[in-house]
């Protein structure tokens, strides 16, 4: 707490009494409870998620949607398990806001897994600057899954937070190899403050035969290279 202070000092940076709090286990900040070793969601908003009555509406999906992507990196492939809600929405027209509809089976499971698994996130940990990284990336047609681990002195492996990535239209009409050398761009763009200290070699698991094309490959055309 003294290094923190002085630091603050030293760079005349000032906190206000009022919003400070000291010698605590816990602290909310921006609807997340942050403890000395990991990260958690809310319970409150947890509870809320979990008891949302079935959707009657768009909007009651839109407003859902919102809520729940707030608490995104905590929940693995998030986007491609909404993906039968967010079809449901584009299937609807704008007339169609505020009147009443009935929900598809796929997008009623999409809705109580999406809620199933709130309750069961993980906690992520906190970031080590000292320890090992590693990306693990799935490319899917649609969307892709990237998660960021580090190996604790104990040598497990622990999530330090999830990455999910919905393609957009003239996205999906890409190669897969394109697609996978994209979404590893992607995500050391994404997670560049975290990658940029790193003391060891940082290893990314992924489908590396849909790579080897660009191995292959004479000529790069102007995408590519770009």
């Amino acid at each position: 707490m003294c290094k923190i202070l002085r630091t603050l000092l030293k760079y005349r940076l000032y906190v206000k009494l009022l919003k400070c709090t000291f010698n605590c286990s816990k602290v909310i900040f921006l609807s997340f409870v942050i403890k000395w070793r990991n990260i958690q969601m809310k319970q409150f908003h947890i509870d809320a998620i979990t008891s949302w009555s079935e959707f009657k509406s768009v909007k009651n999906i839109l407003i859902f949607l919102k809520f729940a992507k707030f608490y995104w990196q905590f929940i693995r492939k998030f986007f491609q398990i909404i993906t039968f809600l967010t079809d449901l929405i584009k299937s609807a027209k704008k007339k169609t806001m505020h009147s009443l509809f009935a929900m598809t089976l796929k997008a009623r499971k999409a809705f109580e897994r999406l809620k199933t698994i709130f309750v069961n996130a993980l906690i992520l940990k906190h970031y080590d600057w000292n320890a090992n990284l590693h990306m693990k990336i799935n490319a899917f047609n649609r969307e892709v899954e990237d998660m960021l681990s580090q190996k604790s002195k104990t040598d497990q492996w622990h999530f330090i937070v999830y990455y999910s990535y919905k393609f957009k239209e003239a996205e999906v009409q890409w190669d897969m190899h394109d697609k996978e050398l994209y979404v590893i761009i992607l995500s050391f763009k994404n997670w560049w403050h975290y990658l940029q200290s790193s003391k060891w070699l940082i290893c990314v698991i992924t489908d590396h035969n849909n790579l080897r094309y660009f191995m292959m490959m004479k000529k790069l055309n102007a995408w590519q290279m770009h």
